[in-house]
């Protein structure tokens, strides 16, 4: 018996270690693994949602380097003193599970000028219990968004570059960067 369970594990391991490589390929098996995975193996254990995002953000990371745009490259927000929380999966001490965090929270000096990242249009200025926000539309596809502000100096449908100020922070500053697909990787900004 117990012969049998080290070969069951070693098969399970060993489908797990070659499902994991195609995922992590550009090849075209990888899509259909992903396809498998998500539509039937996972369907009925209902982590098939978390899975799924988990995939698409491994696939659309942001490389190592700041991305080069056509209204130039990208700056970080502000000067910070600590990342105090970053993008992605991590393990909630209160809640005592795996929690998602679709931005980075930055411990800041209070009255810390904030910039765009990339020149673009101001969507939305609104308050919340945190502090006032801004969401600023970079290209179609591409939206920055700022939490924490105790100061905002810009207005909606103002166009902006990447010199302008966009208000000032409190002692941190929430910043998240979403594409069409949803929030994105932004670690190349703050090493």
């Amino acid at each position: 018996m117990l012969g049998s369970f080290r070969i069951r594990m070693l098969i399970v391991v060993l489908i797990v270690f070659l499902v994991g490589l195609s995922v992590q390929s550009d090849h075209s098996s990888s899509y259909m693994v992903e396809s498998i995975l998500t539509n039937y193996v996972l369907k009925d254990y209902g982590v098939e949602t978390k899975l799924a995002m988990l995939l698409e953000n491994t696939r659309n990371q942001i490389s190592d380097d700041a991305p080069v745009m056509a209204h130039g490259e990208m700056q970080a927000p502000c000067d910070y003193l600590t990342v105090a929380r970053r993008y992605g999966w991590a393990w909630n001490e209160e809640s005592r599970k795996q929690e998602f965090h679709p931005g980075v929270e930055l411990i800041v000096k209070d009255n810390t000028l904030v910039r765009p990242v990339l020149a673009g249009e101001v969507v939305e200025v609104s308050r919340q219990e945190e502090g006032r926000t801004i969401l600023i539309k970079h290209s179609p596809d591409l939206f920055s968004y700022y939490q924490g502000l105790q100061e905002v100096l810009v207005r909606e449908e103002q166009h902006i570059d990447q010199r302008q100020i966009l208000g000032k922070t409190g002692k941190t500053l929430y910043f998240e960067l979403r594409d069409q697909d949803g929030p994105m990787d932004p670690h190349s900004l703050f090493p």
